[in-house]
């Protein structure tokens, strides 16, 4: 199945973390379409585009402006664009089973700390979100879709 665009497609995921003493805990999302149907993974999808399937990407959007949109439209939280961090760019090719060819899904990840445990509910591409302990996801005791434990590995270092 190919992806949308010629060469690079973008997305934005989040890692939100609720961030107490002494668990923390970790929002994911259940996959409701394949790749990775049914699997837990971090809220996100792809940036909005300005351009027709099967042409070059013109963003329409910030990778920030998609995360906030992603995670609004995949949990029901709103949040402010400014609380989040950039934890870092994943482009590896093959990242994203849905790309052919010349294609490769470029994500930025962004952090979003939050202090108390927001109500989520479920929408969009999300069959379900719940929280989990983040120790559980580390372990791979909570297994994640694409490359996302590398990410909360990432944002984890990030909180040291």
């Amino acid at each position: 199945m190919a992806l949308w665009h010629l060469g690079d497609n973008f997305t934005s995921d989040i890692v939100v973390l609720l961030n107490q003493h002494p668990t923390k805990q970790l929002l994911l999302i259940r996959r409701k379409h394949e790749p990775f149907k049914g699997c837990w993974a971090l809220p996100g999808g792809f940036v909005n585009s300005k351009t027709p399937q099967g042409m070059a990407f013109v963003f329409a959007e910030t990778h920030l402006e998609a995360a906030v949109r992603e995670l609004y439209e995949e949990t029901a939280i709103v949040a402010n664009p400014a609380d989040f961090r950039l934890i870092g760019t994943y482009d590896a090719f093959g990242r994203d089973p849905r790309a052919e060819g010349n294609q490769r899904v470029v994500t930025q990840t962004f952090l979003y700390v939050v202090t108390h445990m927001p109500e989520v509910l479920a929408g969009d591409d999300a069959a379900e979100a719940c929280w989990f302990d983040l120790n559980a996801v580390l372990s791979g005791e909570v297994a994640l879709a694409f490359d996302h434990a590398d990410m909360v590995r990432d944002a984890k270092a990030l909180l040291s």
